[in-house]
């Protein structure tokens, strides 16, 4: 699936991957990566790792980090009931602050990681596997 902002994909029966886009999504953009992103998860016969690929993705303004935040708060039952871990792949450190300034607004309902690269959110996923 994929909207102008990001690229919805089932690596893995288990995994959800997220690839951002390198634009800085208008409203209805993120609007649309939010719905797909339900979705995805609701559509899942089991729980599943969602990997966020921020690696080329632009700094989100206030207001979609606050969308994020209460899209977070509004599928709480979701995200615990099918989210194992979410995974953010985000190499900028200033990225990995704001971030944490999501998460400040809304605590996450899941097990969360930030990595660098995709590589390293990958080994972790694999070395969680056995525990599923």
């Amino acid at each position: 699936m994929l909207t102008s902002y990001a690229n919805i994909s089932l690596r893995e029966k288990n995994i959800i991957y997220v690839k951002f886009a390198s634009i800085k999504p208008d409203f209805d953009q993120f609007e649309n990566y939010l719905i797909e992103l339900k979705n995805s998860v609701i559509s899942s016969d089991q729980k599943v790792f969602i990997i966020l690929d921020a690696t080329y993705t632009f700094f989100l303004p206030f207001e979609l980090r606050k969308k994020q935040a209460q899209w977070i708060k509004e599928n709480k039952d979701l995200i615990i009931e099918k989210v194992l871990c979410t995974i953010s792949i985000i190499p900028n450190s200033i990225q990995r602050t704001v971030l944490y300034s999501i998460y400040a607004i809304q605590k996450p309902y899941s097990p969360y990681k930030i990595f660098k690269d995709l590589k390293q959110g990958m080994e972790y996923i694999s070395s969680q596997k056995e525990l599923v």
